[in-house]
């Protein structure tokens, strides 16, 4: 009887301890949560504020993954922030699915907050062949075909602090001091422009295509680069129009096209 007893008081203590220790374990579960939400996160065994990420002027409702997961989507206004970002080297990638996918890597710094501007191009831009039926464009490609001139080391292309000109068969951009091979090829470049308004992309015709480059940023955790096809066909020629900045010309074979971006 003693044995009986004895047993049962232990079974109860045991079902008091394993409570106990749910309870403890469960605040915990939902005090992690709460500092989560709050931006805090883990690194080398320390609770220490979380790095945040906003994006800025990406189209609405591109979908935004850190490492691969999904964390959310950018608004109608076309930004988003998330907080409680890991620290270290992050990689963001920004799709949406009439648009090529762009991904960047950079660091993320404990309560800091980096913004990045994704640089989404269609996947199917609107090309419009132009002829009679469009005097006025084809003029308008002509002038600017005719106004074109390569950019060169002593007469860049600038923007924004970016310097980016032509060598040979070399495109090479600068920022500060620093100079980076944008793009090489063992075949001539045609063509070099800003890619729209922007100072950190830039569109390249060489070979067979016309394409999108961004540039290289400065601090960036590596050299990673997005590359996005624009036109392809025997040897393209692309100029800027002087009057839409999201409006490409190209000239191939002496037929004119215009690319709405």
């Amino acid at each position: 009887m003693w044995n009986v007893w004895n047993w049962n008081m232990r079974t109860d203590r045991s079902r008091k301890l394993l409570l106990i220790a749910a309870v403890v374990a469960g605040v915990c579960v939902l005090g992690i949560g709460v500092l989560r939400e709050a931006g805090y996160v883990v690194s080398r065994g320390y609770l220490v504020a979380g790095g945040e990420l906003a994006i800025a002027g990406a189209v609405p409702g591109s979908a935004v993954f850190v490492d691969n997961r999904r964390v959310g989507r950018t608004e109608a206004s076309g930004s988003t922030r998330f907080t409680g970002i890991g620290l270290g080297e992050r990689t963001v990638i920004v799709a949406h699915t009439a648009y090529w996918p762009w991904t960047r890597t950079y660091t993320s710094a404990s309560g800091e907050t980096t913004e990045l501007l994704p640089l989404q191009v269609p996947r199917e831009p609107d090309v419009q062949p132009l002829s009679d039926a469009t005097a006025i464009l084809q003029q308008r490609a002509t002038e600017a075909f005719a106004a074109y001139r390569q950019p060169a080391q002593i007469a860049p292309l600038e923007r924004e602090g970016m310097r980016v000109w032509v060598q040979g068969t070399t495109v090479f951009a600068q920022q500060g001091g620093a100079v980076h091979t944008l793009f090489t090829s063992p075949h001539s470049v045609r063509s070099v422009l800003w890619f729209g308004n922007r100072s950190d992309a830039v569109v390249i015709a060489s070979e067979q295509q016309v394409f999108v480059v961004d540039m290289p940023v400065a601090g960036a955790a590596s050299d990673s680069q997005n590359f996005f096809p624009l036109y392809t066909g025997t040897a393209p020629e692309a100029v800027a129009d002087p009057i839409r900045s999201d409006v490409l010309f190209v000239r191939d074979g002496g037929e004119y096209v215009m690319l709405t971006l």
